[in-house]
C-alpha cells in the first residue's frame, strides 16, 4: 500500500493548489443556450456515501478534461479553453503524486476524452468532432474518424468497444473502432440537479460498471450503469470535485481519479465498494461463467454455460484480459449446448505459451456483460 505513502500531506497541499475558479462562460464545452433538465421522470437511483479520498493533488494546468491509467502512468486531457495557460495538451503524469513526466501538444484543439484499451490512447477532441487513436510514446495519430456524435466528452473502454458522452446530450454512444460507427447507445436516465453525462471510466468486475459523471456548474454527481442490469443503479457526490470532467480506474489497487475542471485538481479516490449493490452478489454460474479455484496460482478451471435459448450453439471462444484491458489468451470450446456445462483448463500462460504474472485477469465470454475477475497469485 505505498501509494499511500504521504496521502494526508498531499491531500492537504491538493486542497490548498484547488483553489483557482473557472468561470461558465470561460468553458467552451457549455452549449450556447443551457439550463437544468428537470429531474422527473428520472430514475432515481440510491445515493451513496462519497468514497474515501485517498489522495488530491494539483492538476498541471486548468481545464483539465479526460483522464486514462495504462496499469503505469495517468494520462490527463488539457482543453486548453478557459483558464489554461500551455493550450490544448496531453500529459503523461506519475499517478501517485501529479508530477508531470512528459507533455505533448494535442492532436487537435479542445482535447477532452481520453482512455486506454491495453496498447493504445483515445482521444477525442470536443469541437472538432474527432476521435483519435494515439501511440504512448510520442503520441503520434494511427487512426482517426469523425465521431458519430457532435462535440464527443469523455471515453471509456470495456475490452472491445469505445463508449463517448454525446456532449450536450444524455446518451453515450457505444462505437466499433474498426469502423467508427455507433453500434449501440446508454440513455442517461438517472435523476440529477443537471444531467450532463462528462467523464466516463469502465470498471471491469463480474457485474461491470460504466461510471458517467455530472460536468457542469449545477451537479457534482458520479452515476453507476451495470452492464448486467442494463440500468442506472447508483449515484455518489465527488466531493470536494464539484466538476467531475473526468474520470480514470485501475483494477488493482481499486483506486480512481476524477479530474476537476473548475479547481484545477485531480482527487483519487479508493473505489473497492464503488457500484457494489446486491447485483454484485449474482452467482458467476449464474452470469455465464464460473471459476474454481479463484484465486489460483498453476491452473483454473473455467466453465462456461449459454443460458439464452436464442444463442446459436457451437464453437465458442473465451477471452482472458489483463487489468489494463489487453487481450492476453483465447481460450476454444470444442462446443457450447444451451444449458449444458462446457469448461476448460487455463494455465495462466499467453497465447505464445509464456507464464503471466500475478495480477488481476478477466475472463470475457461473447455474451453481452458476461464477464468474471480472476486473480492469479505469484508463483
Amino acid at each position: 500500500m505505498c501509494y499511500l505513502r504521504g496521502c494526508v500531506l498531499i491531500v492537504v497541499i491538493g486542497m490548498l493548489l484547488s483553489s483557482g475558479t473557472t468561470k461558465a462562460e470561460d468553458d467552451l464545452s457549455l452549449p450556447q443556450f443551457y439550463s437544468a433538465r428537470p429531474k422527473s421522470p428520472r430514475y432515481q437511483a440510491e445515493r451513496r456515501p462519497t468514497p474515501p479520498l485517498l489522495a488530491a493533488f494539483a492538476a498541471p494546468d486548468g481545464a483539465m478534461r479526460g483522464l486514462a491509467y495504462d496499469g503505469q502512468y495517468l494520462w490527463a486531457a488539457n482543453s486548453g479553453d478557459g483558464n489554461s495557460i500551455g493550450g490544448s495538451k496531453v500529459y503523461k503524469l506519475d499517478p501517485d503524486s501529479g508530477t508531470v513526466l512528459a507533455s505533448f501538444n494535442a492532436p487537435s484543439d479542445y482535447a477532452c476524452g481520453l482512455t486506454w484499451d491495453g496498447q493504445y490512447l483515445w482521444y477525442s477532441a470536443y469541437i472538432t468532432g474527432l476521435i483519435f487513436q494515439l501511440d504512448t510514446f510520442a503520441l503520434t495519430v494511427l487512426n482517426t474518424f469523425t465521431a458519430p456524435t457532435t462535440h464527443p466528452f469523455d471515453l471509456a473502454w470495456d475490452g472491445m468497444r469505445l463508449y463517448a458522452v454525446r456532449g450536450n446530450q444524455d446518451y453515450i454512444s457505444v462505437i466499433d473502432t474498426s469502423n467508427g460507427q455507433q453500434v449501440d447507445s446508454i440513455e442517461a436516465t438517472y435523476s440529477s440537479p443537471n444531467v450532463r453525462p462528462f467523464g466516463l471510466t469502465f470498471l471491469p468486475r463480474s457485474a461491470p460498471k460504466l461510471l458517467a459523471s455530472d460536468g457542469n456548474y449545477g451537479s457534482n454527481l458520479v452515476h453507476v450503469w451495470n452492464f448486467y442490469t442494463s440500468a442506472w443503479v447508483d449515484q455518489w457526490a465527488s466531493e470536494p470535485a464539484v466538476y467531475p470532467s473526468g474520470l480514470a480506474y485501475d483494477s488493482v489497487t481499486e483506486r480512481m481519479w476524477v479530474s476537476c475542471y473548475e479547481r484545477d485538481s485531480i482527487y483519487v479516490y479508493g473505489a473497492s465498494q464503488v457500484g457494489v449493490l446486491s447485483d454484485e452478489l449474482v452467482t458467476m454460474a449464474a452470469a455465464g461463467i464460473h471459476v474454481h479455484p479463484n484465486p489460483f496460482s498453476h491452473k483454473t478451471k473455467i466453465g462456461y454455460m449459454i443460458h439464452d435459448p436464442g444463442c446459436v450453439p457451437g464453437e465458442t471462444t473465451l477471452n482472458v484480459y489483463d487489468a489494463t484491458g489487453r487481450l492476453v489468451k483465447s481460450l476454444y470450446l470444442e462446443s457450447a449446448i444451451v444449458n449444458h456445462e462446457s469448461a476448460v483448463w487455463w494455465d495462466g500462460t499467453d497465447d505464445d505459451g509464456h507464464i503471466l504474472p500475478g495480477g488481476v485477469y478477466f475472463v470475457v465470454a461473447p455474451v453481452k456483460s458476461c464477464m468474471v475477475k480472476l486473480v492469479k497469485l505469484s508463483k
